[in-house]
């Protein structure tokens, strides 16, 4: 998967165990993959890279997080003129037309469900990369799963 190699994902989620469990799910995969607690370390996170010059390719936000959410900060980055870097929503609870509505019009691309996402992170990450590229990746990709991850 060379053509994810130079790519950065920021995830972004303040459940200390969810962001463990992904962390374990994304072991070994070829993207650079950095987490925040919570939506202003996000978009401090966020602003950092970009001024460096080294944006981050994707966000995942979770929907609920204290102080500032997930499509609160959306529609802070994308207020800030940034229609490029692509967005997804996930959420542990449900994701009913009015959330995916909300998300839709805050600028994420997908809302994921989890806990059942977090063992599919990898596929659901690269596929989401990939498909940003114009390049939609064939198959059912190889990240073997940690055995903590099934």
């Amino acid at each position: 998967m060379q053509l994810l190699a130079n790519k950065r994902v920021l995830i972004v989620d303040d459940d200390e165990d969810t962001r463990g469990a992904m962390a374990v799910c994304l072991h070994g995969v070829p993207w650079r993959t950095e987490f925040a607690r919570h939506g202003h370390e996000a978009l401090r996170m966020y602003t950092a890279a970009h001024d460096e010059g080294r944006p981050y390719d994707l966000l995942v936000l979770d929907v609920s997080l204290p102080e500032l959410s997930g499509l609160a900060v959306l529609a802070d980055i994308r207020a800030g003129g940034d229609t490029q870097t692509q967005a997804v929503m996930h959420t542990a609870y449900s994701s009913d037309s009015t959330l995916r509505m909300r998300a839709s019009m805050a600028g994420a691309a997908d809302i994921w469900r989890k806990p059942e996402s977090i063992r599919d992170l990898p596929e659901l990450i690269a596929r989401q990369l990939a498909a940003h590229d114009g390049r939609p990746l064939p198959g059912v990709l190889t990240y073997p799963p940690d055995k903590e991850c099934e």
